[in-house]
Parts: structure tokens; sequence; C-alpha cells
């Protein structure tokens, strides 16, 4: 087989790490042997079977898949190339939805099975397959946290199920053992670190977007008049719509007392109501991502709603309700330095609290509002064994999960609910936040769901109690929305000194080729006053996987990941700041 043709077949499946590797390995240096009958060894002890090794193979992945759960999600790590026989036997049983991270800290193999195998049923294979191979162990670490966090959503990062393949005689008896040892035990360690850190994830995710979408907004900020100010409805009432399954039995009260509150509604809940004839007041957004906009119908440019939007929610939802929009900030500390920059451009924003999701935004709207009574609907955060944990129509109706990620915490009515981490870690932080909330009436509506300290639940049936004797509100009679003319701002100045960053960048990638090198560049761009606002936030996803990494990096893979950081500077795109 040409060595050639297989490379080929390796740059659509081996990282970029791998393939460096690959043209630096000139003389095949490797703990592994291989013979004319193509037996793989380790200390002259075979890896595989000598007769009869796909046979073997079989027989390892089969009692391996009887004793692990496999779910369509999964990630298979298999820590040792040797043969391919395992691999290959593992790629038959996988689902194309799955992905098979192969990792090996011997190169100079790599490119011994390159030379002497066929490796194209590896490209055409439907599951997704990845080779990260290095003699340096932070290199492969780059490699399996880069690939989590490309892949990992902030919903669902806490249920990145990855599962660890051993080969039973590489790991035993062998010269590479330890150092396999030692890299299973690092990457258990940075799976953990990632499922855990919904901050990291979500930093990684959205800095750049948070900072585009504010760039892009900034106009209509400018314009707004409605930058949140302190509307008082002391003495009213306010039911805010979450997306879970008690929504759906509150209906027909909301839709019969519609009068008697204002309504709050997150995105996630806009199509349950509108689809029951139910128009909210307001809705409220906190979310960048442009995945969010299907949250938000055609229809609702003729309806009389009102946005409550973050400074970062995607243009394309601000542009859906037109005028009608009311700008706030996300209270999370991130990025102080564009806050400073719009009050510079004379745009004041108020902090809403943020402790993990929308509701929670919309929650403190209510009380910096002043409104008395504050409803919650659809918080429910729990499963019923039906698997359900948002109501129908909503945008996350068909979210399924695997029971093996579901924990069990205090139910609000039952003694115990199943819940996601997430989720269980979100009813702890409201917890706190009710507890020094003392001048409002909470009233948290739900047949099930899980229990949230010091905000008591009521059930479904107890709604109209509540609504009986409070007084009718109407929103017009409280919020006035007005714009200005404002002369339209080309940000001209900062997209010269983006511009300027990017050059400097630019020079670093043609004339630095040592770190110390690299790092006087670094200190250049970071005296422009405009790096730490627009430029760091873009170069986010280097700087936490250089975070993810030792501290004993070596030459080679710090100019590497300086190198990635430098290029991500040059790729920001100049239209973000052109207004």
């Amino acid at each position: 087989m040409n060595y050639f043709q297989n490379l080929k077949s390796l740059k659509g499946i081996a990282s970029e790490l791998t393939l460096l590797n690959l043209e630096k390995e000139s003389s095949v240096n490797t703990l592994y042997s291989i013979d004319d009958d193509f037996n793989v060894s380790v200390d002259n002890n075979k890896i595989h079977s000598k007769r009869y090794p796909e046979q073997e193979a079989q027989r390892i992945v089969d009692n391996w898949i009887d004793s692990t759960i496999i779910s369509e999600d999964t990630i298979v790590t298999v820590n040792g190339l040797a043969g391919l026989y395992h691999i290959k036997e593992l790629l038959s049983r996988l689902s194309k939805k799955n992905t098979l991270i192969v990792i090996d800290t011997e190169p100079g193999h790599l490119k011994n099975l390159c030379d002497l195998c066929d490796l194209s049923y590896l490209s055409e294979s439907s599951v997704n397959i990845k080779f990260f191979v290095s003699s340096d162990l932070n290199e492969i670490i780059y490699d399996y946290c880069k690939f989590l966090l490309d892949n990992a959503s902030i919903e669902k990062v806490h249920q990145i199920d990855v599962k660890f393949f051993m080969l039973p005689k590489l790991m035993k008896k062998s010269a590479l053992e330890a150092k396999h040892s030692e890299l299973l035990t690092l990457l258990l360690n940075k799976t953990k670190i990632i499922r855990k850190d919904t901050n990291l994830v979500t930093e990684y995710s959205l800095s750049a977007k948070y900072v585009t979408n504010t760039v892009k907004n900034i106009q209509k900020m400018q314009q707004s008049q409605n930058i949140f100010p302190k509307y008082d409805f002391s003495g009213k009432t306010a039911l805010i719509a979450g997306a879970g399954p008690s929504l759906l039995k509150t209906i027909e009260i909301i839709k019969n007392s519609r009068d008697k509150f204002i309504l709050f509604s997150i995105g996630a809940a806009l199509k349950v109501l509108l689809k029951n004839n139910i128009i909210p007041d307001i809705v409220v957004n906190a979310d960048g991502k442009k995945v969010t906009i299907k949250q938000y119908p055609n229809e609702i440019l003729n309806r009389d709603m009102i946005l409550l939007a973050t400074n970062n929610t995607h243009p394309e939802i601000i542009d859906k309700f037109k005028d009608k929009v009311i700008f706030c900030k996300a209270n999370n500390n991130l990025n102080p330095e564009l806050y400073n920059w719009l009050e510079s451009k004379n745009i004041f924003l108020e902090p809403l609290n943020s402790i993990g999701s929308v509701i929670s935004f919309a929650i403190d709207a209510a009380v910096k509002m002043k409104f008395k009574n504050i409803i919650i609907t659809g918080l429910d955060l729990s499963f019923k064994s039906s698997n359900a944990i948002y109501a129908k129509s909503s945008k996350a109706e068909n979210l399924k999960i695997c029971d093996e990620n579901l924990i069990s915490i205090k139910g609000n009515w039952e003694p115990q609910v199943l819940t996601k981490p997430d989720y269980a870690e979100f009813a702890i932080l409201l917890g706190y936040y009710f507890k020094n909330k003392r001048t409002e009436n909470f009233y948290n509506i739900t047949d099930s769901g899980a229990y949230i300290e010091n905000l008591k639940a009521y059930r479904t049936t107890d709604l109209p109690l509540i609504l009986r004797d409070v007084q009718n509100v109407k929103l017009k009679d409280y919020i006035k929305l007005t714009t200005r003319k404002v002369k339209k701002d080309n940000l001209s100045e900062l997209k010269s000194e983006i511009e300027h960053i990017i050059k400097i960048a630019k020079n670093a990638l043609i004339k630095a080729h040592t770190v110390e090198e690299f790092q006087t560049y670094h200190e250049k761009m970071k005296q422009n006053k405009y790096f730490d606002i627009f430029v760091k936030p873009n170069v986010a996803k280097s700087q936490i996987l250089l975070n993810l990494t030792s501290n004993n990096q070596s030459e080679s893979l710090s100019l590497f990941l300086l190198k990635q950081y430098f290029q991500e500077i040059t790729s920001i795109k100049m239209q973000v700041f052109i207004s």
C-alpha cells in the first residue's frame, strides 16, 4: 500500500498535530515492532493473537460492549493503535452518530502502519473517527480537549459520554503501560473538568459571539430610549412562563385570567403560548446563539409584544421586534471593559441576574420592576417517567436523555425526582437567590418538579385562588416605548485599531520563530486599549486550551499553540466592526 495514499486517508481523520508528528518522524523510532506476518509486539510480547487476531479482537470487543452502556452520542476513546484489529472491529459495531477517538504515544508506529497497511477503510467508515498520536502527552491532551469543547453544547455539556476502551495486552507487562496509564488518568481528569464547568464551555463557545452581537446591536441600543429603567409595578402581579410541562397544565387558567398579570415568556415557551392564542407582554432573551432564532416565529412581527434582551442577543431576533426592545445586560462580569466602552457611547445597561438559565433573567426583571406577586410556571427542572422535561411545542420538546445521565434530588411533592446535573445545580443557585428576597410574594406553580429552597411550590389547582383577588394590569399603562434619532456610528476608530492589532499578528506569524519572539508581539498587541475588549474574546478558545494543557509544555507544542492563537487573531472578520 502506498504511504501517501494512506496519508491522504488520514488527513480527514488525524489532527493537525498528529500529521505534523508524522512529517517529523524521518526515521521510525517506536517501541512497537511489526514482523513479516504483521504481528505487533512491545518488548517481544505479542499485542495480538499470532494466528487469529481478528477473532481475538471480536472476542475482546464483544466482552467490552457487553459490560459497557453505549448510547448514540457516546464517544469511544481507544488507548493504543497496536495492529488496528480492535479498531476495525469497533467501527463495525458503532453507529454513525458515535465518535471513535484513537490515541497513541508512538507516531513512529502510525508511520509504520501507513507503510504496511491499507487504511482506506478508516475514511470510508460512517463513524466519526479521530486520531490523536504524539509522544508528547500534552499534545494528545490538547487535541482531546479541543475535540470535546468543539463538539459540546452548553445545554448538554454535563451529558458528555466518554467510554474508554483499553487493549488488555498493551496495558499489561508492556514498556508502554506506564505512559498509557498516565495518559488515561489525564484524559479522565480533563473530561471531568469539561463536563462540570459550564462556564468554561460557555466562554469557549460564546465569547466571540457575545462581542460580535453587541457590536452589531450598538446602533439599536443607541437609538433606544428603553435601556431597562426601573419600571414601577408596585402592587401588581407578574406571571413568568417557563418551558416545563407544568406550563401546559396552567394554559387555560392563564388564558382565562389574562388581564390579571403582566405575562413574561422565555423564548423556549413562546411557541406554546402562541399556539394557544396567548400573547405574552414581555419576551425575555439572554442568548447570543443563532439557533435561538427558531424560537421566534415570524408572526411576532404583528403582535404587541416587547422583547427584553441582553446586549449580546442575536441581531436577527432584535430585528423581529423592530423598535419594541428593552435592552439590559447579564450580571455575569463577563468582559467588564466592554460595558465601559458602551458607556462611553452613552449606552448604560441595567444588569439582570444571570445564574444559569434565561428564566432567572425574567424573575430578576420582575423583581426589579417591583411586582408584588411573582408567579412562575414551567419551572419543573425534573423528568417524569415519560422522560419529558419540556412542554409540547416548546423548542426542546423532543429532547431525550439516557437514564445514566440523570441524578436523583429532592422533589416538591415526591421524595425524589430525576433531573440533569446542570438543572440540579440551577435549583441550588435559585435557592440562594430567593433567600434574600423578602418583599415579593413568589409562587412556584408545579405538580411535580425539583425542590427549590426558599421558593414555595403550589399545585396548578391553587393558581385560580392565587389570582382571585389580584388587580388587573395593562402593560401600556406602565411602559411607553420611545426611540431617538442618532447619527450612525461607523466605529471608524475601533475598526482602525483592530486592523492595527491584526497587522501585528500577521507580522508575528511571518517573523517570529521562538516562544519569546511571539510573546514580544503579544505584549505589543496588549498595549492597544481595544485588545481586551474585542480581540481577547475572539481568542478565548486558544486561551482555554492553553490553560487545559500542562504548564510543562514542550517548545514545539508552545509554538504550535501560539501560532494557533495568532492565526485566530488574523481571522477576525472586520465586517463585524462596521456598523
